[in-house]
């Protein structure tokens, strides 16, 4: 995840599934792309030059068009832009080929280079040849400078050590895991590095990753609504909503981390929201009791975190066990800390809400750069680590 070559593996199949319409000179149609997860990885981080020649001409005279149509309806689109094609009207498919005609196409052979390595170590493994097999994956990897395609490269590597040094094996993995830590862990697991700033001006480090993120506003706004798009309730979720609720502090300039993805122990989600003060957080996103209660496995899971942060950080930091579940009321048999708070669905939905029009409010007037107006901005949109809790969590009750 987050690796360059996953993003062109997602380009790729959005770009087979617009089919022919795209690719062929006698085929036509209207394809369109809907949807703020979608559109969300499309322009996010420059996906879209990921896409063939042909098909990227094609979206940048759509790019043109929408310009043209902005606020318009979908009658209106119907009437002026999709019968053009559909009816195949002169002057569209003049402009639309002339898009295309002076186009010249060249060949990539970066992911070519490790899917060759790939095959070429699994050839001489296949043979009982383990150190060749390691040597060639050795060499792709450290041409690589992806840091998240190198690690999983790492991971591949430690496999064939494995086959003939299992001691040396684990130190590869644990290079790897160094890198990234939603890979497989080694046996000693890997340790836990804490969020400890010993000063964390928020509006600064929103500015700095605002800033680090696009220096085109727009798309900062679009990747946002594809992240907010997807921190939902909904069932089998739970590791994109536990991505995305991470993702989101940063964006309104908090420190966050996944201990138990990182380093299987502790939250699900860790929020450093200044002053040395934190949010300790269980992401229950995907419940679906009847009850409407929280269970007694949902409460421990919580306790059991406040444990883990107590005994990794010292006296001098502060903490909020934070909740995330649909519901506000513990069944008997729990026994929940006293301090914890519940985000519930009305409560997240107010949160996204409010980070969304920050971020807007934010790009829009392009204030990346201006840490005071994006202070201001945290104080109105009552974003910051003092008001977090009065406004986006609720008590529970027993």
């Amino acid at each position: 995840m987050g690796s360059d070559r996953v993003t062109a593996q997602v380009i790729q199949r959005i770009e087979q599934g617009m089919g022919r319409g795209v690719r062929s000179s006698d085929d036509y149609c209207a394809v369109f792309l809907m949807g703020k997860n979608l559109t969300s990885q499309l322009y996010a981080e420059n996906a879209v030059e990921k896409f063939s020649p042909g098909t990227k001409a094609q979206i940048e005279l759509s790019d043109m068009l929408a310009e043209q149509i902005y606020n318009q309806t979908l009658n209106d689109i119907w009437d002026n832009v999709i019968l053009h094609c559909l009816d195949r009207d002169e002057e569209w498919v003049t402009a639309s080929k002339g898009a295309l005609a002076s186009l010249t196409y060249e060949e990539s052979t970066e992911v070519d280079l490790v899917i060759n390595a790939q095959r070429k170590a699994f050839d001489y493994a296949l043979y009982n040849n383990y150190s060749n097999a390691s040597k060639v994956l050795e060499a792709i990897v450290n041409s690589t400078d992806d840091k998240v395609l190198k690690s999983y490269l790492t991971l591949c590597l430690s496999e064939y050590i494995n086959l003939f040094d299992e001691s040396e094996a684990q130190k590869t993995l644990m290079s790897a895991a160094s890198k990234n830590a939603r890979i497989l862990k080694p046996i000693e697991g890997i340790a836990y590095h804490k969020l400890e700033s010993a000063v964390m001006d928020q509006a600064r480090n929103c500015s700095a990753y605002l800033k680090n993120k696009s220096t085109d506003p727009n798309k900062i706004i679009i990747e946002l609504n594809g992240i907010l798009e997807q921190i939902i309730f909904k069932p089998e979720t739970a590791d994109i909503f536990e991505e995305k609720f991470k993702e989101i502090a940063k964006f309104i300039g908090f420190n966050s981390q996944r201990p138990e993805a990182d380093s299987n122990k502790g939250p699900d989600v860790l929020w450093e929201v200044g002053a040395l003060n934190y949010f300790v957080i269980e992401c229950k996103n995907g419940v679906t009791s009847t009850s409407e209660k929280i269970n007694k496995h949902d409460c421990n899971q919580l306790n059991g975190s406040i444990v883990w942060f107590e005994g990794e950080y010292d006296n001098t930091c502060t903490y909020t066990p934070i909740l995330i579940h649909p519901f506000l009321v513990f069944e008997h048999a729990a026994s929940p800390h006293k301090e914890i708070r519940i985000i519930n669905t009305e409560k997240l939905e107010n949160l996204k809400n409010n980070i969304q029009e920050f971020i807007k409010a934010i790009c829009i007037q392009n204030k990346t750069n201006d840490v005071e107006e994006i202070r201001q901005k945290l104080i109105f949109h009552k974003l910051r680590g003092e008001d977090f809790i009065q406004n986006y969590t609720l008590p529970f009750s027993i």
